[in-house]
């Protein structure tokens, strides 16, 4: 019995620490250079287990080297700011949309989850409701 004990807390633990690693290894830099280098749409966006995704079907967005990020929809441009940065060995991706409200859904200090060339996945756990909204740029 000791012995199912404690391999179940070996395995629990390795389990949580391994789940961990994939967003501590994100470097910061590699998020800004991605983020930087052409034209994003919204793959997907879940807002406390609501599929929103189809409210930016057109929108194209850009993250520019200034720390601005433009959205474009039709004719319509709107700008805001971005920034990635380390806060408790998490890389995050700040976003922050003034208007219009649409794009107010977006504005948060997302946790990187993955990042590649033609992808970056955005995790946020409200402090409030404590529910999960999930964002994930692709080209």
């Amino acid at each position: 019995m000791r012995r199912i004990i404690f391999f179940s807390l070996l395995f629990a633990g390795f389990a949580s620490w391994t789940g961990c690693e994939k967003t501590d290894d994100i470097s910061v830099s590699n998020v800004s250079t991605v983020a930087q280098t052409g034209n994003w749409r919204i793959a997907y966006f879940s807002d406390d287990g609501r599929d929103e995704t189809s409210n930016y079907t057109s929108d194209r967005f850009v993250f520019g080297s200034g720390g601005t990020i433009t959205a474009t929809a039709g004719a319509s441009t709107f700008t805001g700011n971005w920034a990635s940065y380390k806060d408790d060995g998490v890389t995050k991706l700040n976003i922050d949309f003034s208007a219009p409200a649409r794009l107010l859904e977006l504005t948060d200090d997302w946790d990187v989850v993955e990042v590649n060339n033609n992808m970056i996945s955005l995790r946020d756990v409200s402090g409030g409701s404590g529910g999960t909204d999930w964002l994930r740029f692709e080209r």
